[in-house]
């Protein structure tokens, strides 16, 4: 017979080993050190802090401040998992105004480095404490005297008594650019603090104070003359106590031969780096639109009610909750789209058939766009490009559109719209996942015709619902006026076109289908495709034009040869020999 196997006993796990298990959740690279200690710094009120890297952080992180310091008998405290000065109640995680409140990060340091800690007391300079760590064995502790408050903490040989968490460990050069990620977000954070940094003993870099909120000048520091080679636009936003404000920042050329600054990117909630797929999604997505040639990247620094955020999510505190991120994401969203929001206000000019009937195709081209920019009629080159988009309407719903870049494309522009559209639904499945319905942070009103039905279905608003589009009905005092709705959100479908206008086009079709009776069981998916080929053959005037044909959307698939036509002298005279 086989012996059976006796079964492990289950037993407490000893407490280095516990230790271990901890740090690895809060101590997965040097960076989050680094990150963790910082946060200490700040915490303590410091007002300068010396950082010190050596070996991409695996040899020696040195962290000192000139904060309120602790006494001797608190240091072991300091050292002990779920120790803390930042909370004691439940209700205080919901009201935080310090970066720590886990007690965790230094109980976790210590048991897989070597790690002295030395500090001096506000106001007791003579009551202050030194206390070493050697793989979570406390080795010393006892009075450290010196000039000045403050702490200064030192971790050497990270992992040292962890080998296994050393295959983890990225390349030295990707653990310095996580390091100095991190430190770019506490730099961009707190303008108002000095900071020196060295690394592998080299000279240090200053980055002196520059004042409260003056986040642009510190940027300055951070980028030095590289700041020069960028364009930078600053917007901010505010809603309902949520408050947005964002740096953009893309290459003034836009040649792309080599990258200025790489993959800047930083998203900040109360001062807090956080980081969220979502919103970054959002960000990086409107701007790819709005610039498509242009490498851009951006800073979010977002104030919230502190009622609002949950940091409380994961123990590296980089992951947080919301508690209206439909607010922050119409933020976000909004602002990304004004950096490329002066295309909206290009006018449509009428062409006059008899001025190309009785002359060459070509003088009357150069004629055409040298009147628009108010010059005589000169050929464009490369580096004589008109410096605005023009847009001129031609017979039977057909618009001209000259990009900057000297390119001319003919566009009827809904039935391009229909395409795209028609395109896009091809690639969705329904039910829609919650990542592909957006907010709308001001909501749109669109008016329904009473003219089939006498009472706004709510099968109508759930229909929509499924769509992407959470609607409400708003109520009218006139029995006999049309309907209206106001919609609330969007789906992902609908991005990079003008909203408002597609939205008041669009739901009046899918209302009118929706009022004959045999199209009410229709599939989802089905019925959005029926409206879309009807919104092929809709009019589209002049206003519409100038704001749909200039859109990212249009502008991209322009580009693509998706949904216009080059310019052609035989189609163009075709369309004014058809009038």
């Amino acid at each position: 017979m086989t012996p059976s196997c006796s079964k492990p006993k289950i037993q407490l796990l000893p407490r280095y080993l516990v230790d271990q298990i901890k740090a690895g959740e809060v101590i997965e690279r040097p960076a989050a050190i680094v990150k963790e200690l910082i946060e200490n710094s700040l915490d303590a009120e410091a007002k300068n802090i010396d950082v010190q890297i050596d070996d991409g952080g695996l040899s020696l992180i040195s962290i000192t401040d000139d904060g309120i310091g602790m006494a001797q008998d608190e240091l072991p405290l300091a050292f002990t998992r779920h120790a803390t000065s930042k909370i004691v109640k439940f209700e205080d995680l919901y009201q935080l105004s310090s970066y720590g409140f886990r007690g965790e990060a230094l109980a976790g340091l210590a048991s897989v480095a070597r790690v002295i800690c030395t500090t001096i007391p506000q106001n007791a300079l003579n009551s202050g404490g030194k206390i070493e760590f050697h793989g979570g064995e406390q080795v010393f502790l006892g009075p450290h005297q010196g000039g000045a408050q403050g702490t200064s903490i030192f971790v050497r040989d990270l992992f040292f008594n962890t080998p296994a968490r050393l295959k983890f460990i990225r390349s030295k050069k990707t653990e310095v650019q996580q390091i100095k990620k991190i430190l770019n977000a506490f730099l961009l954070t707190h303008p108002e603090i000095s900071f020196t940094i060295r690394w592998n003993q080299q000279e240090k870099e200053l980055y002196p104070v520059v004042g409260a909120d003056q986040y642009q000048k510190r940027l300055e520091q951070i980028l030095g003359k590289k700041k020069h080679q960028l364009t930078i636009l600053e917007h901010q936003d505010e809603f309902q106590g949520h408050r947005v404000h964002a740096l953009f920042m893309h290459p003034n050329s836009n040649q792309n031969d080599e990258k200025i600054i790489s993959k800047f990117q930083f998203m900040f909630a109360n001062k807090r780096y956080f980081n969220d797929r979502k919103i970054h999604y959002i960000v990086t997505n409107a701007l790819h639109e709005y610039l498509p040639a242009r490498d851009s990247d951006f800073i979010l620094y977002m104030d919230i009610p502190p009622s609002e955020l949950d940091v409380n999510v994961h123990p590296n505190k980089t992951e947080i909750k919301f508690a209206g991120p439909q607010i922050i994401h119409a933020l976000v969203s909004g602002l990304a789209k004004r950096v490329g929001n002066n295309q909206k206000n290009i006018q449509v000019s009428p062409v006059d058939s008899r001025n190309l009937e009785h002359q060459d195709f070509q003088n009357w081209q150069r004629g055409l766009f040298a009147d628009n920019r108010g010059d005589g009629p000169t050929s464009v080159t490369k580096d004589d490009r008109p410096s605005t988009q023009t847009i001129f309407g031609l017979p039977h719903n057909i618009y001209l559109y000259r990009l900057p870049s000297a390119e001319t494309y003919l566009v009827r522009p809904f039935a391009a719209l229909a395409q795209l559209l028609r395109s896009r639904l091809d690639k969705v499945s329904f039910p829609l996942s919650e990542d592909s319905i957006f907010p709308i942070l001001i909501g749109i009103s669109v008016s329904l015709p009473r003219s089939r039905v006498k009472t706004l279905d709510h099968a109508f608003l759930t229909m929509l619902n499924a769509a992407g589009f959470e609607a409400i009905a708003s109520p009218s005092a006139d029995p006999n006026a049309d309907f209206n709705i106001i919609l609330r959100t969007f789906p992902k479908f609908f991005h990079g076109f003008p909203l408002a206008p597609l939205c008041e086009r669009f739901i009046p079709l899918f209302w009118e289908l929706f009022s004959k009776s045999d199209n009410r069981q229709a599939d989802i998916k089905t019925a959005l495709l029926q409206v879309v080929d009807q919104l092929s053959e809709v009019n589209c005037r002049s206003d519409e034009a100038s704001l749909f044909i200039p859109c990212p959307a249009f502008v991209q698939s322009f580009q693509q040869g998706l949904s216009s036509v080059a310019l052609d002298e035989q189609v163009l005279r075709g369309l004014f020999e058809k009038e």
